[in-house]
């Protein structure tokens, strides 16, 4: 992703920290239902949500990463890590996941947040179009057509173009 023309909300959704808090999220979630089908004992998810407040992600990216250049695989590496911070319940982590489970699942979860943040985004310029169309509704400016002077219209009717080509991409 290249900073300068991302925004700060959509960095975020792919940064490292909340790929992390994604996979942690998945565990969580995939504990507590093993815990309400008997696979695992019952307490095992209210212990999980106690660590995580616990949990530094930071502390636990950079042992990740560390343990990665031994195992070379992203998430062996992620479960070493949290298996150590959570000591013994640790055993109870990726129990009976697949990697793809894993990944698949957190790319899910990063894409439709990135979609919801680009829809309020274009929600956004679609409204500031229309406020533009009905401030500048009575704005003279000269029509233009195949490159030359043409009859004149208003500022306000070309915003009003733009969010009329703009909902027709989108749709």
């Amino acid at each position: 992703m290249i900073e300068r023309y991302s925004l700060p909300e959509m960095e975020e959704i792919w940064s490292l920290r909340k790929k992390y808090e994604i996979w942690f999220k998945i565990e969580e979630t995939v504990a507590e239902v093993q815990a309400e089908m008997g696979i695992i004992p019952k307490d095992v998810p209210l212990k999980f949500k106690g660590l995580k407040r616990s949990i530094d992600f930071d502390v636990l990216i950079k042992r990740s990463q560390e343990i990665e250049k031994r195992v070379k695989h992203d998430v062996i590496s992620f479960v070493e890590a949290l298996e150590d911070e959570l000591g013994p319940l640790g055993r109870y982590i990726h129990f009976g996941l697949t990697s793809s489970d894993l990944l698949d699942t957190a790319l899910a979860i990063q894409m439709r947040d990135s979609l919801t943040l680009i829809i309020e985004k274009a929600e956004d310029v679609l409204e500031a179009l229309e406020e533009n169309a009905k401030k500048y509704k009575d704005l003279p400016v000269i029509g233009r057509t195949h490159g030359v002077h043409a009859e004149p219209t208003t500022l306000g009717l070309r915003f009003l173009g733009h969010a009329s080509e703009f909902l027709r991409a989108v749709s």
